[in-house]
């Protein structure tokens, strides 16, 4: 960014009064600086123009740099989520396959590596909200990525992306310890996220995501008792 220094304003001549012995003078000398102190007034609004002009280059250029480190924060993920599913683990296939304890696969609805905890042979891993027959692991922070252009439902264990301004509805009522992942780069101030009929922070209502690039996650914490929702 180049500043431009504005060049100091110099003073007006002593200015006539009433009374003053050198009126004729001073008012001569006063109205032939008018024009020259106008120039100088002038110089230092164009300077101040430029200036702003500048900063806001650098502004827009710096947005344009961060924007470009989610994008790219956002593809480390999936590469670290498609190493995860990589390693050992074979893609869920339902009944009649039969997994037993220990086992570990990937499940086709949203990609997440899971490992049976106990001998499951109907279940989708990503439809076991309970736990009941599988965990998931690998990754936590690189869920798999939804970028959000329109109204969308979302599902646990993925990371949404906001890149337009829509509305994306929780699960409900979800399982406990459900968490989705949260990016808003639609530099709009009218990303909404709605919990439905259930609470976002003990609160109802919808949650209008008004920070660019906010990044945040929310787990299930349960509906009901101390549960406030998704926190």
């Amino acid at each position: 960014m180049t500043i431009v220094v504005p060049v100091p304003i110099s003073p007006l001549p002593v200015a006539p009064y009433i009374g003053d012995k050198d009126f004729d003078a001073h008012a001569d000398a006063h109205v032939a600086a008018l024009t020259p102190h106008r120039d100088q007034v002038n110089a230092l609004s164009e300077a101040t123009y430029q200036n702003a002009l500048d900063a806001h280059g650098s502004a827009t250029s710096a947005n344009e740099a961060a924007n470009a480190a989610a994008a790219i924060e956002a593809q480390t993920a999936i590469l670290a989520s498609t190493a995860a599913q990589a390693v050992g683990a074979q893609m869920w296939q339902p009944h009649p396959m039969v997994y037993g304890s220990g086992a570990v696969v990937w499940s086709p609805s949203n990609g997440q590596v899971y490992r049976a905890r106990n001998v499951s042979s109907g279940v989708d891993p990503a439809d076991d909200l309970a736990q009941d027959f599988w965990w998931l692991i690998g990754a936590a922070l690189s869920p798999p990525i939804v970028f959000v252009t329109a109204d969308t439902v979302a599902r646990p264990g993925m990371h949404y992306v906001f890149l337009a301004p829509a509305t994306l509805t929780l699960p409900f009522p979800g399982g406990l310890r459900d968490t989705v992942l949260i990016t808003d780069l639609s530099m709009s101030s009218e990303a909404i996220v709605d919990p439905g009929e259930g609470k976002i922070r003990g609160q109802s209502g919808p949650m209008r995501l008004n920070v660019p690039r906010l990044k945040f996650q929310l787990v299930n914490s349960g509906n009901s008792g101390n549960g406030k929702g998704w926190i």
